[in-house]
């Protein structure tokens, strides 16, 4: 199954023509082989100080492309971005770590599985995938997403310079 997913996003990955098709064929992808309620990708701002949710599924109308988190140790994603560390949540309810956004409260979230996108060495943005379900993911669980995750990164980062070159 893990392979037959790789096989899945990599076409689509492959055959998309710009980078919110990749991104909106990446959190398909995950959301089918985890079966899970909500899957987004959040990328950092110019700035660096807000992640903002370019591509989702399961998300409320009006939430994907307007949704920020902040980057520091307040949340799911900046504490994954901040640790380059995947961070598995099994019951958002008692997690002490960081502060759950109010945002995964009002999606109903319960369990979250978010890990830092690497395009080589760089950290691009934060993938998660969430349930409204205590859920224990299993490592090769968190093995694949990291998996996805990057070959993601890897694709918008192809992606980034081939609009460069165009450019110039």
């Amino acid at each position: 199954a893990d392979q037959a997913a790789l096989l899945r996003l990599s076409q689509a990955v492959l055959l998309a023509p710009g980078t919110q098709e990749i991104l909106d064929a990446s959190v398909g992808v995950t959301a089918k082989v985890f079966g899970v309620d909500l899957c987004g990708v959040l990328l950092p701002d110019e700035e660096g100080q807000t992640l903002r949710l370019v591509a989702g599924v399961g998300w409320n109308p009006g939430v994907v492309g307007t949704m920020r988190v902040e980057t520091g140790l307040h949340s799911p994603a900046g504490y994954a971005l901040r640790l380059n560390a995947p961070v598995i949540v099994e019951e958002l309810a008692t997690e002490s770590r960081f502060s759950v956004p109010p945002i995964l409260r009002d999606h109903g979230v319960v369990s979250s599985m978010v890990v830092p996108m690497l395009a080589g060495d760089t950290i691009i943005g934060v993938m998660g995938a969430h349930g409204r379900r205590p859920r224990r993911f299993t490592p090769e669980e968190v093995r694949l997403f990291t998996l996805i995750a990057n070959q993601t990164a890897v694709a918008l980062e192809r992606m980034r310079l081939l609009e460069e070159t165009r450019r110039q």
